[in-house]
């Protein structure tokens, strides 16, 4: 019984060390882009998939130039004046 204890604690250890989230950089350029496009281009370049209301982006265009830097630091930058976090 103690070893099936054992035993149980490794596998859940090893499942959060392996189910951690997996950090992803970019490198990224856009001037004069509406939100959606960065999204699209993100979606490009990376492994990831965005499903949103194209009416939640807005018309707003903006403009980025990212070496190198986490896709989380970009995603915050282009949502950081809007309601989406």
């Amino acid at each position: 019984m103690r070893i099936t204890k054992i035993v149980l604690v490794l596998i859940f250890s090893f499942q959060s060390v392996f189910s951690q989230e997996k950090l992803v950089n970019v490198t990224l350029s856009f001037e004069d882009a509406k939100i959606e496009e960065v999204i699209q281009n993100l979606e490009s370049i990376t492994d990831y998939k965005f499903f949103f209301i194209t009416d939640w982006l807005g018309d707003n265009t903006l403009s980025g130039d990212y070496k190198n830097v986490s896709i989380n630091t970009v995603l915050n930058d282009i949502f950081k004046n809007t309601p989406i976090n």
